[in-house]
């Protein structure tokens, strides 16, 4: 888990309503459905395609995010090799270098 050094826990932010609110945003512009299977039917997520530090989950750009299914999001997260797992056409390299060169894959 992910921590913040004013001491909020990651989940804790999730609960946020900024977090809400940037969520909603992220499954309207997806069709509330997963960006790899296309699943509608199941549990969605917001997943972020790196974790820059000090950014607050809300103050990502939308292109650093997308909607994945439950199983989608636990492949992919459990994933080391992260570029095995193809399941966005909008991830490019060069939007993560331009916001963080020291990026972390998730």
């Amino acid at each position: 888990m992910v921590q913040y050094s004013h001491g909020n826990n990651y989940a804790d932010k999730l609960q946020d309503p900024r977090w809400q609110k940037k969520r909603l945003e992220i499954f309207c512009r997806d069709n509330w459905a997963c960006t790899n299977c296309k699943d509608t039917g199941n549990s969605l997520c917001v997943h972020h395609f790196l974790y820059i530090p000090n950014l607050e989950p809300w103050d990502y750009p939308n292109n650093l995010l997308t909607t994945l299914c439950e199983l989608c999001h636990n492949i992919c997260t459990n994933c080391y090799h992260y570029q095995e797992f193809k399941h966005c056409s909008c991830y490019e390299p060069q939007d993560i270098i331009q916001y963080c060169p020291d990026f972390i894959l998730c």
